[in-house]
């Protein structure tokens, strides 16, 4: 069984499993119902603490409002989670064995009443956590919303305005067709990098570190262990823990089955939590992080730390649209040059990156008036350059999914090997 865990592999294929499903559960559905959405319940307590704190005219109340809605966040999303994992968790089944095949069969053949209830809080949870990261990405939004502006373009002009100015900050009331069509490319490049690439590039780097934690032994997993059956003794009625066996519970607690769920456990949910922090820093910049005379205070301190935690993304997203667009045979060599060239002519430090390479692969420019230009203008922009925007992008969606899942498994497996 799992008595003994191989964490060199096992344990990294777990979260992997589970976000693949997250991508899958996006690209079928979409975004969630706005009622039970978590990045709109974000925007909600933003709007919450920004209402007090904006009257603070100095940059502390950004860091202070940045503080307090992630902690609300988290704390939520984890006491949620550990409600459902404290309770199945108690029945003394190892939540390891439900990813072994063999052990799923003798519990098929051996059903009763705890290892159903076990089996069933355990899958909420794992829907639960899902469902959260699903969130915090926007994949299936993100390429029909620009397919969709583009459709708006070959029927009615004045359509696309407005479909497009829902996607943009600039003005599209008198945007011709050119400049849409630039509009929906630029805003569809730019947003693969916060919308998909960086909760990719941090969900993987925080379960490395924490696989890394494990290893080193840094995580005292007995400690955690005690403290949990503890805090739920003093919390549960008498009778609740009188049916749920709580002997056998707190006995089974210090074997290393149970000392491995929680470790499943903390390696499930902590890089969701990360996750969804930076959504919650990049809802908080969308919504504040702006240099006008109401935010520039609020907004400062979610504006840069959105900046800081883009950088290495959007450089590595602005490389896999280059990779891509070898793949697909555009032009790389031109993705390339303009990617080295422009992309630091935009204003956010990160934006130009995936923009200036789209635009070199593409061979066209890309224009904000009096803003930026990105590329050179070796033909006039049109449909057939949306349509190879969008492959292109997701290509280089899918090669960074890919890459960063490779690259940070083989950081750990070759700290493993040497440490």
């Amino acid at each position: 069984m799992f008595s003994i865990i191989d964490l060199n592999n096992f344990l990294f294929l777990i979260p992997l499993i589970i976000i693949i499903i997250a991508i899958i559960f996006d690209l079928i559905f979409g975004e969630l119902p706005v009622k039970i959405h978590p990045v709109v319940f974000i925007g909600k307590l933003i709007d919450l603490f920004s209402k007090p704190l904006i009257k603070i005219k100095n940059k502390l109340s950004g860091f202070i409002l940045a503080i307090l809605v992630l902690f609300v966040v988290l704390f939520v999303i984890a006491i949620i989670s550990s409600i459902l994992f404290d309770i199945s968790l108690l029945y003394g089944i190892n939540r390891l064995y439900y990813f072994n095949l063999l052990y799923i069969f003798d519990l098929l053949a051996n059903l009763n009443i705890t290892n159903i209830i076990s089996f069933v809080l355990f899958l909420i949870l794992l829907i639960f956590l899902i469902i959260v990261l699903s969130s915090t990405f926007s994949i299936k939004f993100l390429f029909k919303s620009a397919k969709n502006v583009g459709n708006d373009l070959k029927n009615n002009i004045r359509v696309a305005r407005k479909s497009l100015s829902y996607l943009v900050s600039r003005n599209t009331k008198d945007l011709n067709d050119k400049f849409i069509l630039s509009a929906i490319i630029e805003t569809l490049s730019e947003n693969i990098t916060d919308s998909v690439v960086s909760v990719f590039f941090y969900y993987f780097l925080s379960l490395d570190i924490l696989l890394i934690l494990f290893k080193l032994n840094i995580l005292n997993i007995s400690n955690l262990a005690n403290s949990l059956v503890t805090n739920l003794v003093n919390i549960l009625p008498n009778n609740v823990i009188n049916s749920m066996n709580m002997d056998i519970a707190i006995e089974n607690i210090f074997n290393m089955g149970i000392i491995s769920d929680i470790g499943l456990f903390l390696i499930l949910i902590i890089p969701i939590l990360i996750a969804i922090s930076f959504r919650t820093v990049n809802t908080l910049d969308g919504m504040v992080g702006y240099k006008n005379e109401k935010y520039k205070f609020i907004g400062y301190f979610p504006a840069k730390l959105d900046d800081v935690l883009n950088y290495i993304p959007s450089r590595f997203a602005g490389l896999m649209i280059v990779i891509a667009s070898a793949i697909l045979n555009l032009d790389w060599k031109e993705s390339w040059k303009i990617y080295r060239r422009d992309s630091r002519n935009t204003p956010s430090p990160n934006s130009g990156f995936t923009m200036a390479s789209t635009a070199g692969a593409l061979n066209i420019q890309l224009e904000k008036k009096g803003v930026y230009k990105l590329g050179d203008k070796n033909k006039e922009i049109g449909f057939k350059d949306l349509n190879h925007a969008i492959k292109l992008n997701k290509l280089a969606c899918l090669l960074s999914f890919i890459v960063l899942s490779i690259i940070f498994y083989l950081i750990y497996l070759i700290f493993c090997i040497f440490i």
